[in-house]
């Protein structure tokens, strides 16, 4: 699900791509398994707008549970299911957003498999699986945007929630990379991991 931006950045912003229940600031419980196969390549990549994150997964940026039974939405279950991402013959990426900063204006211009999101609030469960049959897994973090991280696993920059459960398995024929941003005109919080949190 590669991203696009056919705008000037300046002007555009919340175009996110998502595979999973939710959305920007969508409330309530997701349920249900997500399953995305590939012959070939699978692309997570973010944007050039602000909020033009990416993501396989329920949640989105600032979703979270509603609260209920005394509950906070931190304490709430969010999102529940299994999430597979399998490539036969291809490489499975992850990349956060780039752009040529201060033109561009793409802070939380994400990649991320798992539930969550930027900003998210509620419990998660369920295990990850991603897998490159026949070539390389890359997490790599943007450049020159704020919060254009790159995730394996539930939670994400600024996410809150009473916990994030399941198993992580990432497998590659051939190379895992992982990789944060390495300069830029304002890259904070652009890392790369493969864990729950961020």
């Amino acid at each position: 699900i590669p991203f696009r931006d056919a705008f000037d950045s300046a002007r555009a912003g919340q175009n996110w791509v998502q595979i999973g229940h939710g959305g920007q600031t969508q409330r309530g419980t997701k349920t249900g398994d997500i399953s995305v196969m590939a012959e070939g390549d699978i692309s997570i990549s973010g944007g050039k707008g602000y909020i033009d994150y990416a993501q396989i997964g329920h949640g989105g940026w600032d979703s979270d549970s509603r609260n209920s039974n005394g509950l906070t939405s931190m304490q709430n279950l969010q999102a529940d299911g299994d999430i597979t991402v399998i490539s036969n013959s291809g490489d499975v990426t992850l990349q956060g957003g780039n752009g040529d900063a201060p033109n561009d204006i793409g802070q939380g211009s994400y990649a991320m498999v798992g539930h969550g999101g930027r900003s998210s609030s509620g419990s998660t469960i369920g295990n990850i699986v991603v897998r490159a049959n026949d070539g390389s897994v890359f997490v790599h973090a943007g450049q020159n945007y704020q919060e254009s991280f790159a995730l394996i696993g539930h939670g994400g920059r600024d996410s809150r929630a009473e916990s994030w459960t399941g198993n992580i398995t990432v497998y590659a024929m051939n190379n895992i990379s992982l990789l944060s941003t390495e300069s830029g005109y304002d890259s904070a919080s652009n890392f790369a991991q493969i864990g729950h949190g961020g």
